[in-house]
């Protein structure tokens, strides 16, 4: 049962959206609980009943800046000029630019063209890479329940085909123009769901590829988490990015793996904290 409700979190310090509620302690009677929120310290019979405020002044002077805050007028206009495009990838042969912007998948000329939607589905499209010849656009999916698929476009538009067989959760694709495979993150809708907490992570179980025309999923191997997919002309290797490691690189049967580069330098808290939740 509450002994008080409602109670803020004590968000001053971030890295914390589902928690943290303040600090308390117990009277050395264990009769009553000592908390604070809403700027009061109170005073909670361990019994039930309403808090009791604990009256206190503080002799403190404190600078205070302007206050930050901004209205920002909202139009009720039929159109709207999209402010954030993400996952840009420019063509091959640098004449065109795909990106995804409100969930929708667009490509334009490069660098001057006017952005023109490439499907005309529902589903959310996301992480678009181009294939060798700049004729074409994998992309991957979000539909139902939370899982998608891998699909390729013309460049042009058109009726996408879809490549996989098998629902999921596919993430980061990369086309190797030698081999004319893709390469991307993938793991189960379930997995996803077992292990999303407040920063999202957990649906990339394995490494995996298909065939640029469809077909079965075959594994390279667990992700460990490795993504971020990428090749060099002229290599048969599968160069991936690590948190723990930096730049490597594997075979297509994720044998005789080399580490080539890693930048290490100054990390703060937050970033030291959320990496590591990462390789959790």
């Amino acid at each position: 049962d509450w002994l008080a409700y409602p109670v803020q979190r004590d968000e001053q310090e971030s890295i914390a959206p589902l928690g943290v509620y303040p600090a308390m302690s117990f009277t050395p009677d264990s009769k009553h609980l000592i908390a604070s929120w809403g700027g009061k310290i109170n005073r909670i019979a361990i019994a039930g009943g309403a808090a009791e405020q604990i009256p206190f002044e503080v002799d403190e002077e404190i600078d205070l800046g302007p206050e930050v805050r901004f209205d920002y007028p909202i139009a009720d206009d039929t159109e709207m000029v999209v402010k954030q495009i993400r996952n840009p990838v420019l063509s091959p042969d640098g004449k065109k630019l795909a990106f995804t912007a409100l969930n929708k998948l667009y490509v334009m000329d490069y660098p001057d063209g006017t952005p023109q939607r490439l499907t005309t589905g529902e589903q959310t499209e996301s992480m678009p890479t181009w294939s060798g010849d700049s004729k074409n656009i994998a992309y991957v999916t979000w539909e139902q329940d939370k899982e998608g698929h891998l699909y390729k476009v013309s460049a042009s538009g058109g009726t996408p085909q879809r490549l996989t067989t098998d629902a999921g959760i596919y993430s980061n694709p990369a086309w190797d123009a030698k081999s004319d495979r893709i390469v991307f993150n993938y793991g189960s809708a379930q997995a996803f769901q077992n292990a999303i907490g407040p920063f999202g992570f957990g649906s990339d179980e394995y490494l995996g590829w298909i065939s640029a025309s469809g077909g079965p999923v075959n594994v390279i191997g667990e992700s460990k988490g490795r993504s971020h997919a990428h090749f060099v002309k002229g290599d048969d290797r599968i160069y991936l990015y690590s948190g723990q490691k930096g730049l490597l690189s594997v075979r297509w049967d994720d044998t005789d793996e080399k580490v080539h580069l890693k930048v290490t330098g100054i990390t703060t808290y937050p970033a030291a904290f959320e990496e590591s939740c990462m390789m959790v």
